[in-house]
């Protein structure tokens, strides 16, 4: 009967640890989805903030370049970019693999939202989302709250004025040149042939 007893206990002490690494332990596919989630909101919304240093910390270093041509479009760009919109992001489906993922997702400025898919490699131990330069827009979006567009549009008409009015002022400086030049030696001709 002792044997039994301690038979039992020790199938039951088996039973239980099965489970518990079966319910209580988290596969490594589970663990990553996780971390890319949150990467996933923190990058965006580091974005949103335009903490370009932290949002870095998400990006490959080819995407780090990609996001010192965005910097750029936000010091260059400044003056237009003043209507703050809340970013947010919903992520509507995964596929993780074990060097890769893609994550499908909604991104939300304002009311506005646009669906996108981004694309996580991992490297160094750690995932890290891979923006190309064909896909600058994404970052844009979030980054000038969906009014990149327009926002170039009133970036030229301005400076297109701006180009027009010195062209304008060259013109007429060099008219007037040209015209004193030829009015100041019909006047001097006119002069030495009445002497």
């Amino acid at each position: 009967m002792k044997q039994f007893n301690t038979l039992s206990a020790i199938l039951f002490s088996i039973i239980i640890l099965f489970t518990f690494s079966l319910f209580g332990c988290k596969s490594a596919e589970e663990v990553s989805k996780e971390k890319l989630d949150e990467r996933t909101t923190a990058f965006f919304a580091a974005i949103e903030k335009q903490d370009f240093e932290t949002a870095k910390t998400y990006v490959t270093p080819e995407t780090q370049k990609v996001l010192d041509v965005v910097i750029e479009d936000t010091k260059k760009y400044k003056e237009l970019n003043t209507e703050k919109k809340e970013v947010r992001v919903e992520i509507i489906d995964r596929t993780v693999l074990e060097n890769t993922a893609d994550y499908k997702i909604k991104l939300f400025v304002g009311e506005d939202v646009r669906e996108e898919t981004i694309h996580y490699v991992y490297q160094n131990n750690d995932w890290v989302l891979e923006v190309p330069q064909e896909q600058i827009s994404v970052v844009r979006y979030a980054t000038f709250y969906n009014s990149y567009d327009n926002i170039l549009v009133l970036f030229k008409k301005k400076h297109k004025v701006e180009i027009i009015n010195t062209q304008t002022i060259f013109e007429v400086k060099n008219t007037y040149k040209k015209s004193h030049k030829k009015s100041h030696k019909k006047s001097h001709k006119k002069s030495k042939k009445k002497h």
